[in-house]
């Protein structure tokens, strides 16, 4: 892309041609992209900015810095997540009914737990 091409067509740099080359300058000088001579069928080449293709691995080496284990995020994992500790569910009384309020109360039970 051009810089002529971004002052045209992106709103927030529009006819801003310092600040657009700028921008792409910092882009290239932060490894995401090149400057490329593109000669064209009428008159002399003109400096293009060309971004790297963009991967889904964590691998980029040079781009990103170095990684010594790479990791591919579309691969499965076989790593179970667990929870701390599992919930304690008791049986609801048959004997109240739904319609009347429950009794919540937040507490320690006689074992030191946490009761709600």
């Amino acid at each position: 892309m051009s810089v002529r091409e971004i002052t045209q067509f992106h709103w927030p740099l529009r006819d801003q041609r310092d600040e657009a080359e700028r921008q792409l300058g910092v882009l290239v000088r932060n490894g995401f992209g090149k400057w490329v001579d593109d000669k064209g069928s009428r008159g002399p080449a003109a400096r293009k900015f060309q971004i790297f293709s963009a991967s889904t691995s964590t691998g980029f080496g040079k781009i990103r810095g170095e990684n010594g284990k790479p990791v591919d995020v579309e691969a499965g994992s076989t790593q179970e997540i667990t929870p701390a500790e599992q919930p304690k569910i008791e049986p609801v009384s048959a004997k109240k009914s739904a319609s009347e309020p429950a009794n919540i109360v937040i507490g320690k039970d006689p074992e030191g737990e946490t009761i709600l």
